[in-house]
């Protein structure tokens, strides 16, 4: 039997039935039911989360600001409309930094609050100077509000060009599989295909789409932060998207005389695209590699054939955004393990090793711990933006002694139990990760004395 996957291995669970369970000759075993229910769950978890977005966007149309959906809040309206469902841990959206308030005031009237932070000047650096602000609804999505593109720095010029270019787009409908025997596991229809622009949701441009889907990746490159096998499958689709025009069709399931015989034969490359062929297939034949005198003639083909954007434009952006690294880094990697054939890559970028693009990288939990301390210190330097002595003052005391409904929500606590054992412990704990992660810092810089 199949042990319970792991928060990264659910990812895949939606290719995996999709790639061995679709088509079942006979009674399932209790491995393919258990696929078969976990696929299903991830249906109805997209449906739900398509109808909730359709209400926080009418609410938010109703108090005014526009807001644009991003990452896999965005994904699940675009790229996974078709089989495969994409697992979903929070919606994200953007708004301006000037409609911040009534956004929040937009998700309160649908029974949300915002996350406990350790004193109201730490929520207001949250919003100001990021990541956002979290809220809250018992057996919903969080939603995080965000004013910036996470892992993007994202100044007035990009954040500028991120909204005169963002779109509208409609809900679809989700549809499920049938594989020649019939098995289609349940779901929930989703009866709203409102636009969204009409309740007060837009979406990125593709192209920033990706750019911002490369950004991201990177950051979680970066302990204690981990990476997710669903990015990787996320912008294989954005680039399909752009070349083809059209959805990739789903590759046959794998034959087998048993559950254990089907697994394998699949490899993890397939589970990250359980699609039919190559991932781009003559994407070079509509590059941006020419000359100057025949780059209109290819300009006007890239048109013709329905491109979304074009990977002169890619790169330009990406390098006026500053993250021309990241973006040749996830680049070259799915060129090299996924023959995208994305063109243009900048020189001198070696693809990651297929194990970082689906995994942590070797010592992780010691890496986590040594960005500890500097992760508090910039904590700690965001006192600056406060104004007034008081304000710098409970905000430095609500870091070390945080709110009591902030270590209710963060110790799992119930609404009217005593913190002050939790007050007392707080800093005893903080204190420790502090000097653990000065520690794992020391060790890493004794192992890599050049570093």
């Amino acid at each position: 039997m199949i042990p319970d996957p792991t928060p990264d291995e659910r990812d895949t669970v939606a290719a995996l039935y999709l790639r061995t369970v679709r088509l079942v000759h006979g009674p399932a075993d209790s491995d393919e039911e258990r696929l078969e229910a976990g696929y299903a769950a991830l249906v109805r978890e997209n449906d739900a989360a398509r109808e909730l977005l359709a209400k926080v966007g009418r609410a938010l149309a109703a108090a005014g600001p526009p807001a644009i959906a991003i990452k896999g809040t965005a994904h699940v309206l675009e790229l996974y409309d078709g089989p495969l469902p994409r697992r979903l841990s929070d919606l994200d959206l953007v708004v301006r930094q000037a409609d911040l308030s009534a956004a929040a005031e937009a998700l309160r009237s649908l029974g949300y609050e915002p996350e406990p932070w350790n004193s109201p000047e730490d929520v207001l650096l949250q919003a100001q100077e990021g990541p956002g602000l979290r809220f809250l609804r018992d057996g919903s999505f969080p939603v995080d509000l965000q004013t910036r593109l996470p892992g993007v720095p994202s100044g007035e010029a990009t954040m500028s060009e991120v909204w005169e270019h963002a779109r509208p787009e409609g809900l679809g409908r989700r549809t499920c599989p049938t594989g020649p025997t019939g098995r289609t596991p349940p779901t929930i229809p989703n009866g709203s295909d409102r636009p969204l622009a009409a309740s007060g949701i837009l979406l990125l441009h593709p192209m920033h789409e990706m750019l911002l889907a490369a950004a991201h990746f990177c950051v979680h490159l970066q302990p204690p932060l981990v990476v997710s096998p669903k990015w990787i499958t996320d912008m294989l689709l954005m680039v399909v998207r752009n070349t083809m025009g059209e959805p990739p069709r789903l590759a046959p399931p794998v034959e087998g005389a048993t559950f254990a015989e089907k697994l394998a034969r699949l490899t993890p490359t397939e589970l990250m695209w359980p699609f039919e062929g190559s991932v781009v297939a003559g994407s070079a034949d509509l590059s941006d590699r020419s000359d100057r005198s025949d780059r209109s003639d290819r300009s006007d083909r890239s048109d013709k054939g329905g491109r979304l954007w074009r990977w002169n434009e890619f790169w330009a952006t990406a390098e006026r955004w500053g993250i021309l690294r990241e973006a040749a880094l996830i680049c070259a990697s799915l060129n090299a393990h996924f023959g995208a054939g994305i063109p243009d890559v900048p020189r001198g970028f070696e693809p990651l090793a297929m194990d970082r693009l689906v995994g942590r990288a070797a010592d992780h939990a010691l890496y986590g711990a040594a960005v500890l301390p500097a992760a508090y210190l910039e904590r700690i330097g965001r006192v600056r933006a406060l104004n007034g002595i008081r304000a710098k003052l409970r905000y430095l005391c609500g870091l070390v002694f945080p709110s009591a409904d902030s270590l209710r929500h963060r110790y799992g606590l119930a609404p009217d139990q005593s913190v002050v054992l939790r007050r007392l412990a707080h800093p005893l704990s903080t204190a420790w990760k502090l000097l653990r992660g000065a520690g794992a810092l020391a060790w890493l810089r004794l192992r890599r004395p050049g570093d």
